[in-house]
């Protein structure tokens, strides 16, 4: 199942994020073996002013402003913060319809956390749910700067410092993709690697919580030679702005399938080794091919070449020969 190309838009697509959220993370913020004690209201209340004072005044709607201050304030007033296990999710929208929303944040958690075991941390996360679009957009020019032809372009995006979004449904596969994004950089420690290995981890959870089958129509492009070799694929610095993005998307999702669950003697059972050494500090913000070919080979032991066969052997795909691309004509 694949999510409209026009709202996938991740950190990876555009590195801007607030001063906020690039600050590394403090003594506070360290791993734990619990979650995080849940907040007495006043201590909400704190973090909800906070988030008013330094987020939502910076975004306030061209269309409250004209109506001026008293209105401003009532906009601002209609922000509240819904607390759950994991997630402090911050809102303008109706609660009850919010809570939802947070219960859908939670099950993806323990959903991933299944998929692939990771320390609690000691913080909670935090969701930015807007009651509109528009507001959204907002939040996204003004607080994290983008441009607007970016922000419309997008449903929703994640850093490990917050996940964003306006309302939509909650189980919907944008929202699992994207909130998947914060779990990989916060739980998981994995900031970098590459385009091909961020959008592959969020594509396979939010298919997979879906029931949704994560290779699509993969296998048939495959056959076809309608996909980019290993060595390329890995090169693109971002799968959303290359002209076949809605393929690379299934396909990153189908390369971290293939991963996790190969009987390949050099690969099977150690998916695992491979979060654990993508998150190592070497490999932080890392897009380059140098850093993959680096991870692969020393976790696997293998070249693009080999994994690309083992992959094709996965699908039952037997290689298709290419045709050598022209000499350009100097």
């Amino acid at each position: 199942m694949g999510i409209a190309t026009l709202t996938r838009l991740s950190v990876y697509a555009f590195s801007l994020v607030p001063a906020v959220a690039q600050k590394p993370q403090d003594a506070a913020h360290k791993r734990k073996a619990q979650p995080p004690a849940a907040l007495e209201d006043a201590a909400l209340d704190k973090k909800l002013d906070a988030f008013r004072e330094e987020i939502a005044k910076k975004m306030v709607p061209a269309r409250v402003a004209a109506k001026g201050e008293r209105r401003v304030q009532a906009w601002l007033k209609s922000f509240q913060v819904v607390q759950g296990k994991h997630y402090h999710v911050f809102t303008n929208g109706p609660k009850t319809t919010v809570k939802r929303f947070a219960q859908s944040l939670e099950q993806l958690y323990d959903f991933t956390k299944k998929l692939w075991p990771f320390e609690e941390l000691s913080h909670h996360h935090r969701a930015y749910v807007f009651a509109s679009a528009e507001e959204y957009y907002d939040f996204c020019t003004q607080v994290v700067g983008w441009s607007r032809v970016q922000a419309e372009r997008s449903a929703g995006h994640a850093t490990g410092a917050y996940y964003a979004a306006y309302y939509q449904s909650p189980k919907s596969e944008t929202v699992m993709h994207e909130a998947t994004h914060q779990i990989v950089h916060a739980n998981l420690g994995i900031s970098g690697v590459g385009s091909w290995f961020q959008e592959g981890m969020a594509e396979y959870a939010a298919n997979t919580i879906l029931g949704s089958k994560v290779s699509g129509g993969m296998r048939s492009d495959l056959r076809n030679g309608s996909y980019y070799p290993f060595a390329e694929f890995i090169a693109i610095p971002s799968l959303i702005a290359d002209k076949h993005s809605s393929r690379n998307y299934t396909h990153a999702g189908c390369i971290i399938e293939f991963m996790m669950k190969t009987g390949e003697p050099r690969m099977a059972g150690k998916f695992h080794k491979l979060l654990a050494e993508a998150a190592q500090r070497r490999y932080a913000w890392s897009r380059g091919t140098e850093a993959s070919r680096d991870l692969l080979k020393k976790v696997y032991g293998m070249t693009f070449e080999e994994l690309e066969a083992a992959f094709l052997r996965f699908h039952r795909v037997k290689p298709k020969k290419r045709r050598p691309r022209p000499t350009p004509v100097r």
